[in-house]
């Protein structure tokens, strides 16, 4: 009834080298599969429509790479197959020598298209910054007017000019920054710089807690301090409906933040058919 051990040592090494075997045919096809499907699913997420063929494409060779893989691993087993050995090998060298083309092709489009990407990032956003400059607020109120009415805010510093006269123009950039900083801490707000010291604002708040958002911000603002510079900010506000321009309800913000200024900065005005003057802070 025992099992001599020769039979086992022979049967152990049997199973090792087939192991071996195993781990040599899988390894470089699996490690080419997951990149694959690593790259296809990137440009899926990242690309463009003129990426959807190369997207396929790569894919597609994934699949088929992953298939012929599994396929030359059962013929290491002996395991029949609906064709023939050679051919089958065939086609599994033939797709691993497609994907070793295509994946640095899909590398090279992918890091195209984040490069792309960052680029239209730079052109839509304030270098100083970080918030959205004019050309990205545009962009963004097209997805935000599909919820309308919008309301817009500007926001204009007190007196910034004096600020960099006495103080210099780093001192001034550091203002911008400490301001910029807590617009983006807003909730459900885009905030945009589309000037000097000039800042737009976008949310869908009603008026009523438009103009408390508007009021804390102002005291907000007034409490940034940076050394001996000490600012403060004017607000307009207007309501934009879906039909309307950007401009239209700016230029009507402007008017309100004109009379803001007019009656001593520092507070929040309305537009003539919002509720006017609402806090003298």
């Amino acid at each position: 009834g025992a099992v001599p051990c020769c039979c086992l040592v022979s049967v152990g090494g049997a199973f090792g080298c087939w192991g071996a075997q195993l781990v040599s045919l899988l390894m470089p096809g699996v490690a080419m599969a997951l990149l694959g499907t690593l790259l296809t699913w990137q440009l899926a997420r990242h690309g463009g429509h003129e990426y959807r063929l190369v997207t396929m494409l790569l894919g597609l060779v994934t699949l088929s790479l992953t298939l012929f893989v599994l396929i030359n691993t059962l013929l290491s087993r002996g395991v029949a197959l609906p064709l023939s050995q050679d051919a089958a090998l065939i086609l599994a060298c033939s797709a691993m020598l497609v994907a070793g083309y295509l994946t640095p092709v899909g590398v090279l489009l992918l890091c195209i298209q984040h490069h792309l990407m960052a680029l239209r990032q730079q052109a839509s956003r304030d270098q100083l910054t970080g918030l959205y400059n004019r050309r990205g607020l545009h962009q963004r109120m097209r997805t935000l007017l599909e919820r309308a009415p919008l309301m817009v805010v500007l926001l204009d510093l007190d007196d910034f000019k004096l600020i960099n006269d006495r103080f210099g123009h780093e001192t001034g950039d550091k203002v911008l920054q400490a301001v910029a900083n807590q617009l983006q801490r807003l909730p459900d707000t885009v905030a945009a710089r589309i000037g000097g010291e000039e800042f737009v604002l976008l949310t869908h708040l009603d008026e009523a807690h438009c103009y408390r958002l508007c009021e804390r911000l102002c005291d907000e603002i007034a409490q940034i301090a940076l050394g001996e510079a000490r600012v403060t900010a004017s607000l307009g506000i207007d309501r934009i409906m879906a039909s309307e321009r950007l401009e239209d309800a700016l230029e009507r913000a402007d008017q309100a933040l004109y009379r803001a200024k007019r009656l001593g900065k520092n507070r929040v005005c309305g537009a003539d058919r919002l509720a006017g003057v609402v806090s003298s802070l």
